[in-house]
């Protein structure tokens, strides 16, 4: 991400679906609102996740709290073990075992990887007692990123990491510095765009796993932070999903957008290039979520 003197400006008294805008189109209109509550493609995959969590759920409760836990927590470390990196013990507490995960032993050869495990990690203990929730005001935005990025080291030292930005900025293109991927929403513009996805993450109208989605998306548009934008993405829409989704699932919503990084990357570009709406970005979303939606399934009938 790069500073730029350059930046977008909403007009005066925007409506709700007037929201996240790029320097040249807004994700959300009354026609995207419409289409992302009557698209039958995402309303059956809607249904078929629902479907397959009630499947989780009953399994989950044959199972029993420990064993699921355990299982849950063995796909965590899993990756670690591979490297010949001891696991924290299984008596643990959820609290207990993030802390351990915190505290592994630090290598160069590990660090992008113990990164990865840290955010499943924070999933999984923060569902156990849902201690996360979406802000009610925009100001609310700076703590959950605090939650968020527990454990990760800091960005910059210059400015709290937890503050938005105070400039305007870009993404730019990692293989061609000198392509503009995006134009982020101007600093001016915070508290307006906030307070309307806000809004957005609020109306029933819309199904909940559409609303995070897509509220995934938004918030990475508006992305008023330095750094860790697209790990309150991840937060936002896991917190959305916690109290309908069993915990293996939110381990494995959870996997999915950690360690499919570069497919879940891939769903931006056509929002960026103009190519691509908000319907198909949330579709796509969805069906990630569905996949490990049954591979967290496949986890509790091995259990």
């Amino acid at each position: 991400m790069q500073d730029s003197p350059d930046s977008a400006v909403l007009p005066d008294a925007p409506r709700l679906t007037d929201i996240c805008i790029s320097s040249e189109h807004r994700l959300l209109n009354d026609d995207i609102l419409t289409r992302l509550r009557h698209d039958d493609s995402i309303s059956s995959l809607v249904e078929d996740m629902r479907k397959d969590e009630a499947l989780a759920t009953e399994r989950a409760k044959n199972l029993g709290d420990v064993r699921v836990h355990l299982a849950c927590r063995r796909e965590i470390v899993f990756p670690l073990e591979e490297e010949g990196i001891e696991p924290p013990r299984a008596t643990l507490s959820p609290a207990e075992f993030l802390q351990a995960i915190y505290q592994l032993p630090r290598t160069p050869r590990t660090a992008s990887l113990r990164r990865l495990v840290r955010e499943v990690a924070r999933t999984y203990a923060r569902a156990c007692v849902n201690d996360l929730s979406i802000p009610t005001e925009p100001d609310g935005f700076p703590a959950m990123w605090d939650r968020t990025m527990e454990g990760e080291p800091l960005w910059s030292e210059d400015q709290p990491a937890s503050a938005f930005r105070t400039k305007a900025a870009r993404i730019l293109s990692g293989s061609s510095p000198s392509t503009v991927l995006q134009q982020c929403a101007d600093p001016a513009d915070y508290e307006m765009e906030l307070s309307l996805l806000l809004s957005f993450l609020k109306d029933k109208t819309v199904a909940l796993e559409v609303r995070a989605t897509c509220g995934y998306a938004l918030f990475e548009w508006i992305h008023p932070f330095l750094d860790g934008n697209g790990h309150v993405g991840r937060t936002l829409l896991l917190t959305l999903l916690q109290d309908t989704y069993s915990l293996a699932s939110m381990v494995w919503f959870s996997q999915a957008l950690v360690w499919e990084r570069g497919r879940t990357s891939g769903l931006f570009a056509p929002l960026r290039n103009g190519n691509g709406t908000l319907v198909g970005f949330c579709r796509a979303m969805l069906e990630q979520l569905h996949e490990a939606q049954g591979l967290a399934l496949d986890m509790l009938m091995e259990a």
